[in-house]
């Protein structure tokens, strides 16, 4: 069962993902009555790549495993479906996913406008468990990834999606005041934890492919909704404090760089499932995100501000 729950944790951050991107791309739709396409993709390959770039550089000198791999797959964002052939580029498939949702839901965003866009959300995630089961027999070479492809997780990150228009639009429907109910979250946190594991050890394929991703995401769906509204409650006040919010920045690069000191193949002190593996990868996470991330962001600002500054008129 706790091998279920790292799985759990990265459909959270899908949930996650999926509401903050298309909260921003409504606010930007609201204030300019369009979304800058171009300007997302920039921001988005300014916060993804340069990190990613130098994980994949530094793996390729230190490992033989990675060198005799397929790391092109990963620098296409293809390891959801093409396994990339080592354990220390494995975790990348999750990567792939958020950056296939990145390419795919801007553009559908912008085609069909936010009010389109919210009922194609819930035709989404109607579909998604007989688009699920469709694939299982149309595509039997993908049944491998069960929960590791964009296909079959993307209702994880619709609902996000939905949460996120529902917040801006229908503050007051039904669904959210059933959502912010502590009974909901309480019983939402334990289906997620507890029962739905407990389910997929007893039943397998049969019910996570069917209904079991989807209920899971409507269950990560009312957690999140809980602590978005709830900011002020013991639970809001320590995501907010300040070891929370240094995690929060710093989790790409923990993300990234998590995989080879964990292999547990390895020998030798620091790698493995020690402490001192943890201590070592939030030292290499802390370096990632000052000396690569923090120096790109930066420079996209002070660019995003000189060109502003141009365009205003005199």
């Amino acid at each position: 069962m706790v091998l279920n729950w790292g799985t759990i944790g990265v459909s959270v951050f899908f949930a996650i993902s999926g509401f903050i991107i298309t909260r921003l791309l409504i606010i930007e739709h609201e204030k300019a009555g369009r979304i800058d396409l171009k300007a997302f993709y920039v921001r988005r390959a300014c916060r993804i790549l340069p990190a990613l770039w130098v994980f994949l550089g530094i793996s390729l000198l230190l490992s033989e495993q990675v060198r005799s791999a397929h790391p092109i797959r990963v620098f296409l964002f293809l390891t959801d479906y093409l396994d990339p052939g080592c354990w220390w580029l494995a975790h990348t498939w999750s990567l792939s996913v958020e950056e296939q949702f990145y390419l795919l839901w801007p553009w559908a965003l912008w085609a069909l406008g936010p009010f389109r866009s919210l009922r194609f959300v819930c035709v989404v995630l109607l579909a998604a468990p007989g688009f699920r089961i469709a694939m299982y027999y149309v595509a039997p070479s993908l049944r491998h990834g069960i929960e590791s492809q964009f296909h079959s997780v993307v209702d994880t990150l619709m609902i996000g999606c939905l949460i996120a228009f529902l917040v801006w639009y229908r503050p007051q429907c039904w669904f959210l005041r059933l959502l912010g109910r502590w009974e909901m979250a309480v019983s939402s946190l334990l289906f997620a934890m507890l029962l739905s594991p407990t389910l997929f050890n007893l039943f397998g394929g049969a019910y996570l492919f069917t209904i079991g991703i989807s209920l899971r995401a409507v269950s990560l769906g009312c957690i999140l909704y809980w602590c978005v509204g709830h900011a002020s409650s013991i639970v809001g006040r320590i995501l907010e404090s300040r070891p929370f919010v240094h995690i929060g920045l710093i989790s790409y690069s923990l993300y990234l760089w998590q995989q080879p000191l964990f292999d547990a193949q390895a020998k030798g002190i620091v790698f493995g499932r020690s402490w001192v593996a943890v201590l070592y990868v939030l030292l290499l996470a802390e370096v990632s995100y000052r000396c690569v991330e923090l120096p790109i962001l930066t420079l996209r600002r002070r660019v995003t501000a000189a060109r502003s500054a141009l365009n205003e008129p005199a």
